[in-house]
């Protein structure tokens, strides 16, 4: 069983730019969830080999919620512009969107207890939207080691 860890730290709050994000999308829920990582295994040599691709953080997009439980990853990067993408990526455009953002401090194994305290802790005075979540990692991230600098970003309402 999962714990939820003790020390989230409060979240800092910053207004998003529109991004486009290219990359794999597959569809999971709660039990099938434990396949992220092969997704980022999968996506791992496309990290700096995309056409048009801003800088080198790479983004976990959570979006296409349904009400089973269902819902969509995407391991991607950020683009200036679709162009050219490869048959097994696919372009998602998020919006300008207001963020509380989380870091997880700790292994990217661990990613799922920091999900699963925040959605325990989150006020009701700033409500979550229905709008694409995203876990964000950082330049200073290492995929060899799982650590390094990683955030949630949850798109709330102003």
């Amino acid at each position: 069983m999962d714990e939820t860890p003790t020390n989230l730290s409060s979240p800092r709050f910053v207004k998003g730019d529109a991004m486009l994000i290219v990359g794999l999308k597959k569809r999971y829920n709660d039990a099938t969830s434990t396949a992220i990582p092969a997704q980022w295994r999968a996506f791992q040599p496309h990290i700096g080999n995309i056409e048009k691709q801003k800088g080198n953080v790479a983004f976990g997009v959570v979006c296409n919620n349904d009400d089973d439980g269902n819902f969509d990853y995407v391991t991607g990067v950020e683009v200036s512009q679709f162009s050219n993408v490869a048959k097994e990526l696919e372009g998602i455009r998020l919006l300008p969107q207001t963020y509380a953002t989380f870091r997880h401090d700790g292994h990217v194994s661990e990613i799922k207890q920091t999900w699963t305290a925040i959605f325990g802790l989150h006020g009701a005075n700033r409500p979550i939207v229905d709008a694409p979540k995203f876990e964000r990692y950082g330049d200073s991230f290492n995929p060899q080691t799982g650590y390094g600098d990683i955030e949630i970003w949850i798109p709330i309402s102003r």
